[in-house]
């Protein structure tokens, strides 16, 4: 605080005077605290508390419905950012619930929608399983195939010579 400025009613006088005009006219529409504490403490609250951002939770759960994987984006990429927006959302215990139904709802791949709406009470884990899945045995297929065309080309080199 300034310099000689010490009792609590002249630190909010002062705090209220370096925060200007528009913070002055804020302050006048704020309730004070009815208490006999430090006038400068419950001041500095009471605009701390006003000015304290505040989640719309209705704008943040539309913003999270918008959501649809992208184009180059896999499923785990996709999950990974629903996850992080669904923590601006109060879904209440509801996380991976509402997280599951966006992922079946916004997939790209239609025959992946398919197959998780034909699973009865399936959870997220499941949902990932099976998304991944497919990738997993086509990297398997492409391991073949690169295996087989190592051989033939070995094979090819050892009858040539």
């Amino acid at each position: 605080m300034a310099k000689g400025v010490e009792q609590p009613a002249q630190k909010k006088a002062l705090l209220l005077h370096l925060a200007g005009f528009d913070v002055q006219d804020i302050f006048e529409t704020l309730e004070e605290p009815v208490g006999d504490g430090d006038e400068y403490v419950e001041a500095a609250t009471v605009l701390d508390n006003y000015f304290q951002p505040r989640t719309n939770v209705p704008y943040e759960r539309h913003v999270f419905r918008q959501l649809q994987q992208r184009d180059a984006e896999s499923v785990d990429q996709f999950v990974t950012r629903l996850r992080q927006q669904a923590d601006f959302r109060n879904f209440e215990g509801q996380k991976d619930a509402n997280i599951r139904d966006q992922l079946i709802d916004k997939c790209r791949s239609a025959v992946l929608r398919k197959q998780l709406l034909e699973k009865r009470d399936i959870t997220l884990v499941q949902a990932l399983e099976m998304a991944i899945e497919p990738r997993r045995q086509q990297r398997n297929r492409l391991q073949l195939w690169k295996l087989m065309l190592v051989r033939h080309t070995v094979a090819r080199q050892k009858f040539i010579v």
